[in-house]
């Protein structure tokens, strides 16, 4: 079965895939623009650089999309954005981290975070100074 990445019909549950065709996350459309929403546990969060990564994949295929906004949500913990244009500037790339894929990662102090607490968002932090 062949998966298409294009944002058609059904937008809402379309998103990028990984090579074996797993979807990971999906597209919103929100105020205009194209966000890539994506559900993370505490181990996508690359420890060493204390980064969060997308692999270079899945940042091809976003960039394709018109994704605006990334927003990563780490369960019982709360939403990590950034502007897909602020990722590209402020990456660094890993090469071959992901089983051979290189991974593009920016620190975590560069993305905004909501926290959640019982499922209630509480207030925004502005990662950035």
């Amino acid at each position: 079965m062949r998966h298409s990445n294009t944002l058609a019909a059904g937008f809402e549950d379309s998103g990028p895939r990984l090579g074996n065709g797993r979807r990971v996350g999906r597209y919103i459309r929100e105020a205009g623009s194209i966000v890539w929403a994506r559900n993370i546990s505490a181990r996508h969060i690359l420890y060493t650089r204390d980064a969060l990564t997308i692999n270079r994949g899945l940042l091809q295929q976003i960039r394709r999309a018109g994704v605006a906004l990334v927003r990563y949500r780490l369960k019982g913990a709360g939403s990590y954005e950034i502007a897909l244009d602020q990722f590209v500037a402020d990456a660094v790339q890993l090469p071959g981290l992901a089983n051979g894929e290189d991974v593009f990662c920016v620190p975590r102090a560069n993305w905004r975070f909501t926290p959640e607490l019982g499922g209630l968002t509480l207030f925004a932090f502005e990662g950035r100074a």
